[in-house]
């Protein structure tokens, strides 16, 4: 590979990791006014604006946003998975609203509550999302060693899940996400789930383009939590940033410090590549 070659590649991988942290944040934000709400009642989501149950302004994103940078912000700090760290930071955001939009903590979820309060999860309380959105920026960070990538999931996820189907699922996600950053999207979609709670994040995925699919996953409403901001990385990850409106990522929350800390991941990627060569 020619100079030229792998500097374009690299610009490539760039715009992907970029599209999938940034894709997350705007998704998540989108969704915003539709939370907890009946698809066939609420107003379709057209545009990026505020409002919800919480009342948030525009651009501003809620938990699945603030856990992944928690996630992100403790791999490129501390160079790997680090459980009490991670656990310090979502203690952080808990408490006194850092790694969040608007210095709130704004809807974390009793796992995650418990989770921090006892360093596992809760066998009375159904698995959700949390797992899932978490696994995005362990298989940024460690995109050129899938056996560190793995060991890092089976041990974040044990933190805040307990269901066998939420293994598996955080699993395929990895996969997905990993094809969609090298440009194997067919591979991507056939990693997906396909029945059970996992299932509706496969639906949106189909759309052509990074708008199309965020919008549909925002759309979705009720207890789809989760759910548009996975679909914001994935598609991000296949579309690049260039794919999300301006519009959009330019009004998110932190929008200079996501783009930062998406580069800061891709460098421990880099690192990580030239020790495995």
């Amino acid at each position: 590979m020619s100079e030229t070659e792998a500097l374009d590649s690299l610009a490539r991988l760039r715009d992907r990791f970029h599209g999938a942290l940034i894709g997350l944040a705007v998704a998540d934000a989108l969704a915003t006014p539709a939370q907890w709400a009946r698809p066939d009642r609420a107003a379709p989501i057209r545009d990026l604006r505020g409002g919800g149950p919480h009342d948030l302004p525009r651009g501003a994103w809620r938990a699945d946003t603030a856990m992944a940078w928690c996630m992100a912000a403790s791999l490129v700090e501390q160079g790997r998975y680090d459980a009490d760290d991670e656990r310090q930071r979502l203690r952080h955001w808990q408490r006194d609203g850092a790694y969040s939009a608007n210095e709130e903590c704004i809807g974390i979820s009793a796992a995650v509550s418990h989770a921090i309060a006892h360093g596992a999860p809760s066998l009375m309380l159904a698995d959700g999302f949390e797992a899932l959105v978490r696994a995005v920026p362990i298989t940024l960070f460690h995109f050129a060693a899938p056996a560190a990538r793995d060991a890092a999931l089976g041990t974040a996820t044990a933190l805040v899940a307990h269901e066998r189907e939420t293994r598996v699922a955080v699993q395929q996600i990895a996969q997905a996400l990993q094809s969609a950053l090298q440009g194997d999207w067919e591979l991507a979609l056939a990693a997906l789930p396909t029945q059970g709670r996992y299932a509706p994040l496969r639906e949106p995925l189909l759309a052509q383009n990074w708008k199309d699919a965020a919008l549909v996953a925002a759309n979705l409403g009720g207890d789809a939590q989760g759910v548009p901001a996975l679909v914001g990385a994935l598609a991000g990850a296949r579309d690049g940033l260039v794919a999300i409106p301006f519009a959009w990522r330019d009004s998110i929350a932190h929008a200079a410090e996501l783009r930062e800390l998406a580069d800061r991941i891709l460098v421990g990627a880099l690192v990580e590549l030239a020790g495995e060569a």
